[in-house]
């Protein structure tokens, strides 16, 4: 017998998992998702390749491939929101202490984004959320403003090996 799938089981351990709790989510909020899938590719992947331009727009200079994206979604370990005309890729941040949904690719339209932001954010709180973040260019400080984001009071800085 499968493990319930709670907000305590992320990230999911299987793609099963994922689908699983992913899709109870999002119908606690009116969506309705395919019954019966036991991984993400049948509904999920051509909405993917839909919103490939957009996302690959959104990974210049990132430390993702488009591939990696694909496969993190097929998987289950990256989650794909999107709309007609835009599209969000978040992951699951955990540590002892916070539960957190971080942005890692996001494009198309402003007026898509604007319209996936509560969305995603209602998604992250009915999955234990405590935070929520994102990372993209330094243009996206401003525009999420309006969201109650803000820099955070440490800098980050990275190297490569």
């Amino acid at each position: 017998m499968e493990t319930p799938v709670t907000s305590a089981t992320w990230p999911a351990s299987s793609p099963g998992h994922a689908i699983s709790a992913f899709g109870s989510i999002l119908a606690a909020q009116g969506y309705v998702a395919p019954q019966n899938l036991t991984t993400a590719e049948p509904w999920l992947m051509p909405e993917l390749s839909r919103c490939e331009p957009w996302i690959r727009d959104a990974l210049k200079g990132a430390g993702l491939t488009l591939d990696e994206v694909r496969e993190g979604v097929k998987a289950g370990w990256f989650h794909l929101f999107h709309t007609p005309d835009g599209a969000m890729v978040t992951e699951w941040i955990l540590s002892p202490r916070m539960r957190a949904l971080h942005v890692i690719a996001a494009g198309g339209s402003l007026r898509a984004i604007e319209e996936l932001t509560p969305k995603i954010e209602d998604f992250a709180r009915m999955a234990g959320a405590s935070h929520g973040g994102a990372s993209g260019r330094k243009g996206w400080v401003r525009w999420l403003r309006r969201f109650g984001y803000a820099p955070p009071a440490l800098a980050t800085v990275e190297k490569a090996f």
